[in-house]
């Protein structure tokens, strides 16, 4: 099974044999990650504090996802309908579920 670490500084890892090796995402902005969770077609979502979102699949470069930003987001929930609701500084907002090329559908 596939395991996703992500944290301080935008550092995050990904790993297709349940740790045993990692490899890390690349290009990525220097800011924490908050959030870390799996979609319902294998896709890994991340969140950032700048309320920033990516998606990956099996490892490959995160892919920016356009989304309104969520100032301060301290953290992402996906819905069963995989819509977002999104908690940050200025409350919760709900967020689409975001695309399969990086979009927001």
């Amino acid at each position: 099974g596939s395991v996703v670490a992500a944290g301080l500084r935008g550092h995050a890892f990904y790993s297709a044999d349940q740790g045993t090796t990692w490899q890390q995402f690349t290009a990525v902005p220097p800011v924490s990650f908050v959030s870390a969770n799996v979609l319902n077609d294998g896709r890994v979502l991340l969140g950032n504090q700048a309320g920033q979102l990516f998606t990956s699949k099996n490892g490959a470069a995160l892919q920016p996802v356009p989304s309104p930003a969520v100032q301060g987001l301290s953290g992402l929930l996906v819905l069963k309908d995989q819509r977002l609701l999104a908690l940050g500084f200025g409350g919760v907002a709900r967020l689409p579920e975001p695309g399969h090329n990086g979009t927001s559908k």
